[in-house]
């Protein structure tokens, strides 16, 4: 699905990089990410979550951990959980006491996915369950 998300800022990034030849993908991700139009900044993350392991992309994941926007910190958590990111396990973690029940369920789910099976993300999990009703990622 992330993947699958990436489509859509594929034409505009292409177009974006003929007219400025001087930026690269990884400028324009990273002002994607910093948009104030809270979709951009989603469409930007989960592109940036398709790459895989690179290094920076991992790195913009992180940063999109402290948005404002809670939508914005749970894709990044799912990305980073679907890139098995294990270097991103003390992010994660910090994210697990998020006053966003949907955040911190969505940490304790990438902690497990990067094999981080600490009993105390099962219990944000279920502690989550109670405080939120579970509603698919926004599109």
């Amino acid at each position: 699905m992330v993947r699958f998300a990436a489509c859509f800022l594929a034409l505009p990034l292409a177009t974006a990089l003929w007219a400025q030849p001087d930026k690269t993908a990884w400028d324009l991700l990273s002002k994607g990410m910093l948009d104030k139009n809270p979709e951009i900044r989603r469409q930007a993350i989960r592109a940036i979550a398709s790459i895989g392991l690179a290094p920076e992309a991992v790195r913009l994941l992180e940063q999109a951990l402290h948005d404002q926007d809670a939508s914005i910190r749970q894709i990044a958590a799912a990305g980073l959980g679907e890139m098995k990111a294990k270097q991103s396990i003390p992010a994660l973690k910090t994210l697990l006491e998020d006053s966003n029940g949907e955040v911190s369920f969505a940490a304790a789910k990438a902690l497990w996915e990067v094999g981080d099976h600490v009993i105390e993300s099962v219990e944000i999990w279920r502690r989550s369950q109670a405080d939120i009703k579970l509603r698919p990622l926004p599109p």
